[in-house]
């Protein structure tokens, strides 16, 4: 059976900086009586609503899809052999480090970074699901 799980969420002051992206030029626009204003709000909201729409799918046989916005499969990780995790990862762009997958599957290999709500529970089914997986943990201070 599959197990699935959600993306972190935004935090705070990114949920604060797009709302207010979006009332600036909200008011821009309604105030020049302009619709082309509306324009930059666009993006900002579309990438808030496909962040939230990831999610993580654990297959019975051990590997990981990353679902996007309605369904579709945006990467596979077959044949995962080694997961690196920093709980403790700080500074810019720390979500893109703190967890890190690496599979082989014949002569594809690579890694890529996902960030679940819950990282240390998703570690627990990978490794369940695959006992030679390679668990590396890095602590920063």
């Amino acid at each position: 059976m599959e197990k699935i799980f959600k993306v972190k969420g935004f935090y705070l002051w990114e949920r604060i900086s797009v709302t207010m992206f979006v009332l600036f030029f909200g008011v821009c626009a309604w105030v020049d009586k302009n619709p082309y204003l509306f324009i930059p709000m666009v993006g900002p909201m579309l990438i808030f609503i496909y962040q939230q729409s990831i999610k993580y799918v654990i297959k019975e046989n051990g590997d990981l899809w990353v679902k996007g916005l309605f369904g579709s499969s945006q990467q596979k990780a077959v044949g995962i052999y080694r997961i690196w995790y920093n709980p403790t990862a700080k500074g810019w762009n720390y979500r893109r480090r703190q967890l890190i997958i690496y599979y082989k599957s014949g002569r594809k290999q690579g890694f890529f970074s996902v960030f679940p709500e819950n990282a240390e529970e998703l570690i627990a089914t990978l490794k369940e699901r695959n006992a030679t997986l390679d668990i590396l943990y890095k602590n920063e201070s």
